[in-house]
């Protein structure tokens, strides 16, 4: 990226914000080395962190707190503390998790998302049919793959599995060492799948608690946002493209094409100032910053000035 020099203050207005252009919604290689020559297009954001969560590092063999905007990617794992709980983006696709939660992406790449919920309670959104194809949670008896787009939870309980289709349509399809089971659940429905003595298939009316109230919370408010509207310019499927529309205009300037300018920053601000960089293994050095919209913006295309 390169950073052009900025004005030492800068008034809380769009109209002498700096700008940002997207460049043709490609990642931006930290390193022209082979490993780095083509890293997923495809990657996760941690968009919102209530209490404590963690993502381990392999490397430090240790758990490290998990911040906002922070990018995550295949065989990243992250767990949540008592009255804590985090939304991750993944394009379009919103993750909830609960409480006391323990989940692993198993993939993140171009081809698929496949998450493995460990422990605990999620919820997925998901707003397309294609990116449902995509999708798959493994659970510890099996693996659920949304059939349409939908709004569905999953918890890995004790003694099984549990799945809710609140709106939408899923499949369970059990591991192959457990006795062979297939069930469909449609909206309404809900299903446990545990094997503790023989095979058995629950369903049960659709449960509500504190989760349930906070995600569907969450994903009304999560309604208003157009993650459509920004196609012009954006995919909707780059992960932090919804902030856009909440968050700035876009404009076209003759020198640059299609940019985007903040709606409000504050007196001095500059880009790289407020955050710090973190090194996840697909994408080399990457930049967490501690501006609500700031995942996107610094992972796509470059600053400049504009119009002062």
């Amino acid at each position: 990226m390169k950073l052009f020099s900025s004005p030492s203050s800068i008034l809380p207005s769009w109209r002498n914000a700096l700008a940002y252009s997207v460049a043709c919604g490609a990642l931006l290689a930290a390193s022209a080395s082979a490993a780095w020559a083509d890293p997923p297009a495809r990657a996760g954001r941690i968009a919102e962190v209530t209490g404590n969560a963690w993502l381990f590092d392999p490397e430090a063999k240790a758990w490290v707190r998990l911040l906002r905007n922070q990018t995550v990617g295949q065989g990243d794992q992250m767990r949540t503390d008592a009255r804590s709980r985090v939304t991750v983006r993944v394009g379009s696709s919103t993750v909830w998790l609960d409480e006391e939660s323990d989940m692993e992406v198993l993939q993140l790449d171009d081809a698929a998302t496949v998450l493995h919920m460990l422990a605990g309670d999620m919820a997925l959104r998901v707003r397309t049919a294609e990116t449902a194809q995509e999708t798959r949670i493994q659970t510890r008896e099996g693996v659920i793959s949304p059939e349409m787009e939908g709004l569905f939870r999953i918890d890995q309980l004790d003694r099984g599995s549990r799945l809710a289709v609140l709106q939408g349509r899923a499949q369970f399809d059990s591991n192959p060492d457990a006795p062979v089971q297939r069930a469909w659940l449609r909206e309404g429905e809900q299903a446990e799948f545990w094997w503790a003595e023989s095979s058995r298939i629950e369903r049960q009316p659709l449960s509500r608690d504190k989760f349930s109230a906070w995600f569907l919370a969450q994903d009304q408010a999560e309604g208003a946002l157009a993650w459509g509207d920004d196609a012009p310019y954006v995919s909707p499927e780059m992960t932090g493209a919804e902030d856009l529309n909440q968050r700035g205009n876009w404009e076209v300037a003759a020198e640059y094409g299609n940019v985007w300018i903040p709606a409000r920053v504050a007196v001095g601000w500059e880009p790289y100032r407020d955050g710090r960089w973190g090194w996840p293994r697909e994408w080399g050095g990457s930049r967490v910053d501690n501006a609500p919209w700031g995942q996107a913006r610094f992972h796509y295309g470059r600053w400049m000035r504009h119009r002062g």
